[in-house]
């Protein structure tokens, strides 16, 4: 069989054509280039547990945690929120480069940046924050809408509302904390809580007997999950998103006499009660304060023992905003002393700043020290069994410790932040009143 030689004119009709077609794909390729109009809108997403290789932290096994991320542009300007039922960690600054197609946003309080670029329809990149004296950074990835990164299912007329006692780890190193959850239909939302606070809002799901919760901040990454196994215990794994390998957990619901319900006002002590408490640190502008300043003097001081790191105390900052606004006049001072990363007085003070502005503090804070080399106990040596972010100190106007409440249930803990809330006002009423 022979077989004719493509004509002249057919080969320039082949090419043309063949031009024609690579030059549509090229255009609409230039065409799928996003501008920033594109943005705003919910984008579900995942964000990396395991630290890249510039951080020491080893796993076992890699773990990825959902998140949700609302973007939002104002002018040139994008806003984003990372979402945890209804908490919002915003961004303070944020851009969007069209000719790269690159996002970037700013989380200055918490000394962390977010950047990601387009790879077809994801955006793919990296979350990096300070952490003690290291950068860590996780990886990330997002996409605009679809269905929840946890999707509810029949929960088969069970249900896991309530408290729960936790068991976690195993051996010598086991810890007892508590999880706090409430169900409608498949859907859960609740939170862990710790001796140093809760874990904020988690949310997930329970279908088909096994329950998922997960949270991201940016500062934390943390998921949860368990069975409902036949003894009607939650029996599975929790992991903190620092690191080190899941840890086993198995959790049966709350009794009164529970371990889980230790009194944090038990927790942290000071060696002498009947000693004058001394505290210190320096301001904004530098300068050294202590106990012995004029503005103590005869005075009942609140304090919290604070991070710009630790969520925790981001969840306490405005209830002592608002307890100083109401009791100044009678005599109260609030003063926040700042454990900071890295140990780098100008950074570490600027952070404080920030921490200050963003909830528009007005009592005192002091950049007291770092969290390296027990710097804590260095500090402020008359605690025994110092252990939570934050620490609340009061202390009546004779100078002396009365009350320390370690750790604080925010918001997330619903009824238990209400509570504590009214009992840190009730105990600065007594102490003002010389009870």
């Amino acid at each position: 069989m022979k077989f004719k030689t493509p004509s002249l004119t057919w080969l320039r009709t082949f090419s043309l054509f063949f031009f024609l077609l690579f030059s549509l794909v090229a255009l609409s390729s230039c065409q799928r280039k996003k501008e920033i109009s594109y943005l705003p809108g919910v984008w579900n997403g995942t964000a990396s547990l395991k630290p890249d290789s510039s951080f020491s932290f080893q796993k076992t096994q890699p773990e990825e945690v959902p998140l949700r991320l609302e973007l939002k542009v104002e002018g040139n300007q994008v806003i984003g929120s990372f979402m945890n039922g209804a908490e919002r960690v915003t961004s303070t600054s944020g851009t969007f480069d069209v000719p790269t197609q690159t996002l970037k946003l700013n989380f200055d309080y918490y000394d962390a940046v977010f950047e990601a670029g387009f790879v077809r329809r994801e955006m793919i990149g990296t979350l990096t924050r300070t952490w003690h004296q290291k950068k860590l950074v996780r990886e990330i990835k997002i996409w605009k809408g679809g269905e929840p990164m946890i999707i509810p299912a029949g929960a088969e007329g069970k249900d896991v509302s309530g408290e729960w006692e936790m068991r976690v780890g195993e051996g010598a190193q086991q810890k007892t904390w508590k999880l706090i959850a409430q169900q409608k239909d498949g859907s859960v939302i609740g939170t862990i809580l710790t001796p140093s606070g809760d874990w904020g809002t988690m949310t997930g799901a329970f279908g088909y007997g096994k329950l998922q919760l997960s949270h991201f901040d940016v500062i934390n990454g943390h998921i949860f999950r368990a069975v409902l196994n036949d003894k009607g215990q939650l029996e599975g794994m929790v992991d903190l998103g620092q690191g080190d390998p899941p840890r086993r957990i198995i959790a049966e619901r709350i009794s009164n006499n529970s371990p889980a319900n230790a009194d944090p006002a038990q927790l942290t002590r000071v060696q002498n009660p009947a000693e004058t408490f001394r505290f210190g640190g320096i301001d904004f502008d530098g300068k050294a304060i202590d106990q012995t300043n004029p503005r103590f003097k005869n005075k009942v001081v609140l304090i919290e023992v604070t991070g710009t790191w630790c969520p925790n105390c981001y969840d306490e900052a405005p209830l002592l905003k608002d307890l100083s606004a109401r009791y100044k006049d009678q005599g109260l001072e609030v003063l926040g002393l700042s454990f900071e990363y890295t140990g780098d007085t100008k950074r570490d003070l600027e952070q404080v700043k920030i921490f200050a502005k963003k909830h528009s503090i007005t009592y005192l804070m002091l950049l007291a020290g770092t969290t390296e080399n027990d710097d804590v106990n260095k500090k402020l040596p008359q605690l025994v069994n110092f252990g939570a972010f934050p620490t609340t100190i009061f202390i009546g106007r004779d100078g002396l410790v009365k009350k320390i409440h370690a750790g604080f249930e925010g918001p997330a803990t619903g009824e238990r932040f209400t509570r504590l809330s009214g009992e840190f006002e009730e105990t600065v009423k007594s102490l003002l009143k010389g009870e």
